[in-house]
């Protein structure tokens, strides 16, 4: 599980949840509510953490949102949103956090309640997310290219959403 802090920017924290649910034959979260789209897991995880806390594996800072992860073997996979300027979609390591690659869209505009809204969704060749400006995109995951960007309200002659768009690809 990911969990985010609040404050000016959001630190995304590994914790050992997380660590527990993804070991040995753990299946991946791939998608928005998980495997089986019931918000479940068939691991065995950690019902409480000690008074103390979780231990904190890594974080990263991101800019406040309301997006989650999708975590595929061991990567993890999420989308900010830059400055009301650009997506940027990011794969980190599992288990260290680094910056395995990203992809950015330039995408200007402010959205009300900042940040991205959705939760990435990662097939073997490539990972699908929207923006909430209604942009759908499609990444090949070898080559961290865009396949194809499609925006949805020019395609298909929509008003835009007065609170923007909140969805899981």
């Amino acid at each position: 599980m990911i969990t985010l802090f609040q404050s000016k920017r959001f630190h995304w924290v590994l914790l050992p949840l997380l660590l527990v649910a993804t070991s040995a034959v753990a299946d991946d979260w791939a998608r928005f509510l998980g495997p089986n789209g019931d918000n479940a897991s068939p691991e065995k995880i950690l019902t409480a953490f000690p008074e103390s806390g979780p231990k904190i594996e890594w974080s990263l800072d991101v800019n406040a949102g309301y997006g989650g992860s999708a975590i595929v073997g061991e990567e993890v996979f999420f989308m900010d949103r830059i400055d009301d300027q650009k997506d940027v979609i990011h794969c980190v390591g599992l288990l260290d956090g680094k910056e395995r690659w990203k992809w950015e869209h330039a995408c200007a505009g402010r959205i009300n309640h900042p940040g991205s809204r959705g939760v990435p969704t990662v097939t073997e060749h490539a990972v699908y997310a929207s923006s909430g400006f209604g942009h759908v995109y499609c990444i090949d995951r070898s080559t961290h290219k865009e396949r194809w960007v499609v925006d949805v309200v020019k395609t298909f002659e929509a008003d835009p959403v007065v609170y923007r768009n909140s969805t899981a690809a």
